[in-house]
């Protein structure tokens, strides 16, 4: 089917009418070696199996206990998927998301922040209801009300969801110091790394001292600042290399690298093969 994640985006915003696609049982996500941008609006239920990935650079799966949510843009990488993987999933536009005026909505903020959610059983069966039921809502064609049921039920699933993350706010242990500057900083990356690729800045972002910064982030993960910043810049870079028609020119001035030559150098330092060698390689 749409087996790359901008041909779903594509297709999804190419038909205003008909702005949300159903993810059935056979439809299956590729493994990838690279990562893409998912701009649409998602949410995905395991049927059966695993399924590992990272959302913007962080460890997440889909499996019986774990369901994955995207109301914002993320970069999305899929690692491992078992044989007998199967999910559903209700996709849609972003224009359609507004529509609903769940954008407003607080739950809207947190999934940001956790797009994999864990869920029990009673709430995954619950969800799976839902989906089953507006599955069957879309194949009613005479119901001249057919827009506006569907459209109630996915607020009313995503009203669901909310409680399901305000339980798991509940239930999850508070963030260590170190847990919560990290993800401060993850965030802060999140939206400056195409204009920001100095530790100083971050660390003046958080008022922190540039030392007392560096030493907490490589604690915390393991990592340098600047190792977590580059991987940004990077990620970023492969998406755009393997998902658009976009010159390195381009892409180098859209990451705001001063020319090309420098951006090149900057991406084979740290990926270990040019621009153009990604590009085309499979």
């Amino acid at each position: 089917m749409y087996n790359t994640f901008p041909k779903i985006s594509e297709f999804i915003d190419s038909n205003e009418g008909h702005s949300f696609l159903i993810w059935k049982e056979e439809d299956l996500f590729p493994v990838l070696s690279y990562p893409a941008r998912i701009n649409f609006i998602a949410i995905f239920i395991s049927i059966e199996g695993v399924m590992e990935n990272e959302i913007n650079l962080q460890p997440a799966l889909i499996d019986d206990t774990h369901i994955q949510v995207y109301t914002h843009s993320h970069a999305a990488r899929i690692l491992r998927r078992s044989d007998n993987f199967k999910c559903v999933g209700i996709l849609f536009s972003r224009k359609y998301w507004e529509s609903t005026m769940l954008h407003t909505h607080p739950f809207n903020a947190l999934t940001r922040l956790r797009p994999c959610i864990e869920v029990t059983s009673a709430q995954r069966k619950r969800l799976l209801d839902f989906y089953k039921i507006i599955r069957s809502q879309t194949q009613d064609k005479g119901n001249e009300y057919n827009n506006e049921i569907i459209k109630h039920l996915i607020i009313g699933m995503f009203y669901e969801l909310g409680d399901i993350y305000k339980e798991n706010i509940k239930k999850t242990p508070k963030d260590t110091a170190g847990e919560a500057l990290m993800s401060n900083f993850l965030e802060l990356i999140y939206k400056h790394y195409k204009e920001h690729r100095d530790v100083a800045f971050y660390a003046r972002e958080l008022s922190l001292s540039q030392r007392y910064f560096t030493t907490a982030i490589r604690r915390a993960s393991g990592e340098s600042a600047l190792k977590w910043i580059e991987k940004y810049v990077i990620l970023e870079a492969q998406i755009l290399l393997k998902n658009t028609d976009m010159s390195i020119k381009e892409i180098a001035s859209s990451l705001n690298f001063s020319d090309t030559s420098v951006f090149c150098k900057y991406f084979k330092r740290i990926s270990g093969m040019s621009p153009d060698t990604y590009r085309y390689c499979k």
